[in-house]
């Protein structure tokens, strides 16, 4: 088990040493350097995990809601460094995800027991 965790620590190496993990790094740094602004952002990415839930779970989204952090995040992308940063996270994301996906469709646990 020992050499999983050693195979896990050298991926986690990787990609904090990628291309991608640092443009976020930097493009956070960016945000970060305006208090205000990192405020707005993180507020925003609140509101939008909460309406991706929602979405998730079947909830009734009103229309209002949604169309309210719409327009917070048109409002914020306006800004170079945000729409850098937001874009950057995605990117990032969406490796992390694939590599999750990758193992969990190589290694499906069976639970029809």
């Amino acid at each position: 088990m020992e050499e999983l965790f050693k195979l896990s620590d050298n991926l986690t190496n990787a990609i904090k040493n990628s291309k991608y993990y640092k443009d976020y790094l930097i493009s956070r740094e960016h945000i970060k350097k305006d208090s205000e602004l990192y405020f707005k952002v993180r507020e925003f990415k609140k509101l939008h995990i909460d309406l991706q839930k929602k979405k998730n779970t079947g909830e009734n989204v009103p229309f209002d809601y949604e169309k309210s952090i719409s327009q917070q995040y048109h409002k914020l992308i306006l800004n170079e460094n945000v729409k850098t940063f937001l874009e950057n996270e995605q990117i990032l994301a969406k490796l992390i995800g694939s590599i999750y996906n990758r193992i969990t469709r190589e290694c499906s646990l069976d639970f029809d027991v």
